[in-house]
Parts: C-alpha cells; sequence; structure tokens
C-alpha cells in the first residue's frame, strides 16, 4: 500500500491529467484521439508545487533527454539523504551499477507513455542503518508537448536515521509500479511492472 503523502502526489498529478484533457482543443475527436488526450501527461506550467508545500522538502524535479535523467532540483530532505551536490547528476548514479538499465528502461517507459512510476528501494547509511524509500516519478509535458521534466517525490516508508552526517550508500532497486488511468486515485490505482531481477514487462 502506497503512503498518503504519495497518494495525494499522484492525486494532484492525476487532476492536471484530467483537466489538461477536458481543456485540450478538439474537432470531431476519434476514440483514440480522446484515449491519447486523457492519458498525456499534464503541462510542466501547470504544476505548482505550492499546491503541495507540506511536501516540497521531499520533491525533486529530473530532466529528461533521451536516456539521461538528471537532478535540476531537489528538495532539503534529498540533500540530507544523500549530500549536496545533486544537480545536474544522473538520477540513475544513485542506484547500485546492477539496477542502472532496469530503472533507465522503467523512466524511458513512462515517458513514453506519460505514466508516473513508483520506485520501491532501500539503501544503507554511512552508519550501516537501513533506508526505506518509495520514490514516485511523474511525467511532464512542456509546451510543444514533449516530455522533459519529471517531478517527484521520496516518501520513507518508516522511521528515518539520523541523517545528519550519515548519507545513504547506493540504493537498491526492488519493484518498479506503474500508475494506471483506468482506476481511481487509491491505493489500488498501482500496477505491478516488475519485481525483482532485470526484467520489466
Amino acid at each position: 500500500m502506497s503512503h498518503s503523502s504519495t497518494l495525494s502526489f499522484l492525486s494532484y498529478w492525476r487532476a492536471l491529467q484530467q483537466g489538461a484533457a477536458q481543456n485540450s482543443p478538439q474537432k470531431l475527436p476519434t476514440r483514440r484521439d480522446e484515449t491519447e488526450i486523457s492519458r498525456a501527461a499534464p503541462l510542466r506550467s501547470d504544476f505548482d508545487p505550492v499546491q503541495l508545500k507540506d511536501l516540497m522538502p521531499q520533491m525533486m524535479m529530473i530532466a529528461t533527454a533521451g536516456n539521461d535523467y538528471r537532478f535540476r532540483l531537489t528538495g532539503g530532505f534529498l540533500v540530507a539523504l544523500h549530500g549536496p551536490g545533486l544537480k545536474a547528476t544522473p538520477f540513475t548514479r544513485l542506484f547500485a551499477p546492477a539496477h542502472e538499465d532496469q530503472l533507465k528502461l522503467a523512466l524511458n517507459m513512462a515517458a513514453h507513455r506519460q505514466q508516473p512510476l513508483i520506485l520501491s528501494v532501500s539503501a544503507a547509511t554511512s552508519r550501516n542503518e537501513t533506508v526505506r524509500i518509495d520514490i514516485a516519478l511523474a511525467p511532464l509535458r512542456n509546451a510543444t508537448g514533449d516530455v522533459d521534466r519529471m517531478v517527484g517525490l521520496y516518501q520513507p516508508k518508516g522511521p528515518i536515521p539520523f541523517l545528519r552526517r550519515s548519507t545513504v550508500t547506493a540504493m537498491t532497486l526492488h519493484s518498479v509500479r506503474l500508475y494506471d488511468p483506468e482506476r481511481l486515485p487509491r491505493e489500488s490505482h498501482l500496477r505491478l511492472v516488475s519485481i525483482s531481477g532485470k526484467r520489466i514487462a
């Protein structure tokens, strides 16, 4: 089950997505056109992080460019977790090398389908404490309609150890879940895509 903060984050994204679909100018749309518009990611200009101000320390923005996903903005929680200097760092570099290809495949799929992902991850801190986190990543479109950003949320799945002077080591990816736009925004609206190994289906 997803944390209430993750559900709030995804529900806000979903509301923007539905609003973008309703406001899209159309002339005699086909069913296929309507489906594609309703599933399109919201515009980056419509996403207002102030609407999720209580979650802003846990939020991030990454730029998408082909197979490259780099940090643009990070909240204070991410800095406490990973240390300073994340800007322009590839998001996939935060993970153990064995998971990088799997993660890039999942991110590419999310950008192509214009739907969010939930990553279930864990990591050991430099003080040998374990941190477990869900990371939600939701695509955003630019003015020309291309996905060029992903907005994200880090949500701890349990108590976080004292992080001062104790950042996390490379994270382990346990599962990838893809948002299901056909279901209501609640715990059941996330569909399992991959759970172990390198296969995503």
